[in-house]
């Protein structure tokens, strides 16, 4: 009987310590927001990844703009990983309430070779402006994002005394 109890006990410690190691295991490499909305920073734990606003804030927004006006947000994402980390660049958080709003514009651009690495009409919802890009081990990919209101021959009198606000973040790509 005392050597079928050593065999029980030893069969749980193995269990137990498995269950411990894949725990910790998953709960490095799963994707967890630190911060909140009211916080100038946002970070995701993928590998120890976040994201660095040059202006230590996550929002983008402006109210009262009249056609010709831009302004522009500078972010980084940096990793400690030891690993490639794959990623999302999101808008949330949106609140959008130009009437014509294609007439507000984004473009996001590579900081380091001025590449165009997507544009579009700033949305109205949640939307995920740049999917599945990769930040390799101890690496920093840096972005310029520029918001427009360009001048041109369209009715913009419905836009007048309107705003738009969102956040940045960063998602876990799966």
């Amino acid at each position: 009987m005392h050597s079928k109890e050593k065999i029980i006990y030893t069969i749980v410690g193995i269990l137990l310590f498995g269950v411990l190691i894949f725990g910790i295991s998953y709960a490095f490499f799963t994707a967890d927001v630190i911060g909140g909305e009211d916080d100038t920073t946002m970070t995701i734990k993928a590998g120890q990844t976040g994201i660095r606003f040059d202006d230590n804030s996550d929002q983008v927004g402006a109210s009262a703009i009249a056609p010709g006006w831009s302004m522009e947000k500078k972010f980084s994402i940096v990793s400690a990983a030891t690993s490639n980390v794959f990623y999302n660049i999101v808008f949330t958080n949106v609140h959008n309430t130009f009437v014509n709003k294609d007439y507000l514009l984004f473009t996001l651009k590579n900081a380091k070779d001025g590449s165009l690495l997507a544009s579009g009409a700033v949305p109205s919802l949640e939307t995920t402006v740049l999917s599945y890009v990769v930040v390799v081990p101890e690496g920093t990919n840096s972005y310029i994002l520029t918001i427009s209101y360009p001048p041109g021959d369209k009715n913009l009198i419905d836009d007048v005394g309107k705003a738009f606000n969102f956040a940045i973040k960063i998602t876990e790509a799966t």
